[in-house]
């Protein structure tokens, strides 16, 4: 197994799971603009989530690719031939992952 795979399969699992919190923000924001009837704040909101979707789109795919590509897995079964060490970290990440109802 490279170790060149490995050391991008927990960074990019990471960022996956910090754009979806980001996305989660500017939601927040977006409904907040709804609510208070500011177009320039949402406006900004609107194109912030977005670019975070268009980012958290590719980084996923870049990711499953990977995986696919390297592993013969899918992102759900990867943790099979990780190391314990990284396959630990992986779970977590997976848990962390399913609060925004994608896998």
């Amino acid at each position: 197994m490279s170790n060149q795979s490995q050391e991008l399969i927990l960074p990019w699992g990471q960022e996956c799971i910090d754009l979806a919190e980001q996305i989660l923000r500017a939601l927040g924001k977006e409904k907040k603009s709804l609510i208070s009837f500011d177009i320039e704040l949402l406006t900004n909101a609107v194109a912030e989530k977005q670019s975070l979707m268009h980012r958290l789109k590719e980084r996923r795919e870049a990711l499953r690719r990977l995986v696919s590509i390297r592993y013969s897995k899918k992102l759900e079964e990867l943790s099979e031939v990780l190391p314990e060490e990284h396959a630990q970290k992986w779970a977590e990440q997976q848990q962390q992952w399913k609060k925004y109802g994608d896998s």
